[in-house]
């Protein structure tokens, strides 16, 4: 057998096997490297996008004893709101593929932060 044919082989096997299925999983690796940090930026900005509703609606109204169920649900569209507009379209994208809907994972996401802050003070409560 001649080592040329033999070489010849070997590398067409490496390209055609071996370089591809490396490549799908180092890509592969890399976007879930990326997601987990999109979300955990997401989830930072739905926090942020809460503690400002708190100053300049919710803080406001608690101190006047409005906060009402009704007044509860707009501080929650209000952090919704916020939050949607700080991410960017790639983001969305992202929950909207992993969560089902970005909206309905923001709203999870506030869901759990009032309830941990519940306990320290009088948050929001959602129901």
């Amino acid at each position: 057998m001649d080592v040329n044919a033999t070489t010849q082989t070997l590398i067409n096997v490496l390209v055609i096997v071996v370089i591809p299925t490396l490549t799908k999983a180092a890509v592969d690796y890399m976007r879930l490297k990326i997601q987990g940090t999109r979300i955990e930026q997401a989830g930072q900005i739905v926090l942020d996008a809460v503690d400002q509703t708190n100053q300049t609606f919710a803080d406001k109204l608690r101190e006047s004893g409005d906060f009402t169920k009704e007044n509860q649900k707009k501080a929650l569209e209000m952090s919704v709101k916020a939050a949607l507009e700080r991410m960017n379209d790639r983001t969305i994208e992202l929950l909207e593929k992993e969560f089902n809907g970005a909206e309905s994972w923001i709203i999870s996401k506030i869901e759990a932060a009032c309830k941990a802050n519940n306990e320290n003070k009088n948050f929001f409560e959602l129901k």
